[in-house]
């Protein structure tokens, strides 16, 4: 098995995420991690590739050298960028035809993610994925198995939430990066965290036009940006989604929690507790299902047997193993990987969410919306 070659922009030693994208990447030895632009700050930039053990002599000086340098040899651009960048970074690198993945999310507006479809409509050939790991957990894509082939019957109700502590503490933690201090078009707290719940809803459910409704409120952030947001939907195709994302609680670091009720049954997934899935049956009794006894195929991607839970980086190195099949197969004509979400699905997020922010600022009911 060729391993395919990778660099990155941004995930420097000073970068939230970075040291989880190397890590996973390398995981299962499919990647070869290239000389990278790391930060534009060229002593993070350093420091960095020394950390990583990688060659610095004759780095390009700026962002531009870098990217037509990177046209000339990666299999893949990797963007770990303050959300504000993704944008302009994912045009430029689409620009040299150079595949590229992007940390969440693909764009900032309904506006920049319409540009980025059009670019992908006038051009098939350009290849442009969007990072999405909590749905690798394997417990999670058990629960999609089981939804996906009518365990719960038809589905009534989907609760999706991501609360969380960050700007409850900031007495404590310090201020977060400037870039999150603002809110733009659609609320930075969405852009963070809903853009997750958007990913793993329709994982469960397909996307299906309905109505919604959403409020907003700043409960605990000393700086001028929502921290707290629910968003209420109503599919025409039947089910209810809610959606719950908040800074502003204490109690939770990553509350990340799936529910999904159906006719005949109901499953309950949290990330702080990745390796259990339960069940309620019709009688409301529960069943805990764990990683022992999932799908066989989905045990074939075990990196230590079950009781030894599955961590943050590993679902994300589940996913570099994916895109490392999807990448290979787009390259050769073959089908896509059926666990890694295209672009579309992404731009389709960030429609939803500065409508859902419209709702909350009109205080009214959007309707005739893809939920």
């Amino acid at each position: 098995m060729t391993r395919r070659k990778i660099k990155f922009i941004g995930g420097g030693i000073n970068s939230a995420i970075g040291h989880s994208h190397l890590s996973a990447c390398l995981m299962d030895g499919l990647w070869e991690v290239l000389p990278s632009f790391f930060s534009r700050t060229e002593s993070i930039n350093q420091q960095t590739h020394q950390k990583y053990n990688l060659p610095w002599l004759d780095h390009p000086q700026n962002l531009d050298e870098f990217l037509d340098d990177a046209a000339r040899n990666p299999d893949l651009l990797v963007i770990v960028t303050p959300s504000t960048s993704h944008y302009d970074l994912v045009r430029e690198v689409l620009d040299r035809r150079i595949p590229v993945l992007v940390e969440k999310p693909i764009a900032c507006t309904i506006a920049e993610s319409d540009l980025i479809l059009k670019k992908l409509q006038a051009d098939p050939s350009l290849y442009l994925r969007y990072v999405h790991n909590y749905s690798l957990y394997p417990m999670f894509q058990e629960m999609e198995l089981r939804v996906k082939s009518g365990s719960l019957g038809e589905i009534k109700h989907i609760r999706a939430q991501a609360p969380s502590d960050g700007f409850a503490r900031i007495e404590k933690t310090g201020l977060p990066q400037t870039w999150r201090q603002s809110d733009g078009k659609i609320p930075m707290i969405a852009l963070d965290l809903a853009t997750h719940l958007f990913h793993l809803v329709h994982r469960l459910v397909d996307p299906s036009s309905g109505k919604l409704v959403a409020n907003t409120k700043r409960l605990a952030a000393p700086f001028d940006v929502i921290d707290n947001m629910q968003i209420h939907c109503e599919m025409d195709s039947g089910p209810i989604i809610d959606y719950w994302f908040s800074k502003a609680h204490l109690g939770f670091k990553n509350g990340l929690c799936i529910e999904v009720f159906g006719e005949n049954g109901a499953f309950h997934w949290t990330q702080e507790n990745p390796d259990q899935l339960i069940f309620a049956d019709i009688d409301s009794n529960q069943t805990i299902v764990n990683r022992g006894s999932i799908d066989a195929e989905l045990r074939t991607n075990d990196r230590f047997k079950a009781g030894h839970p599955t961590g943050f980086v590993e679902s994300m190195g589940y996913f570099y193993n994916h895109l490392y099949n999807d990448l290979e197969n787009f390259l050769n004509a073959g089908k896509p990987n059926p666990w890694i979400n295209p672009a579309q699905c992404a731009c389709a997020g960030v429609v939803f969410l500065e409508q859902a922010y419209q709702s909350a600022i009109e205080e009214e009911w959007i309707y005739d919306v893809l939920v």
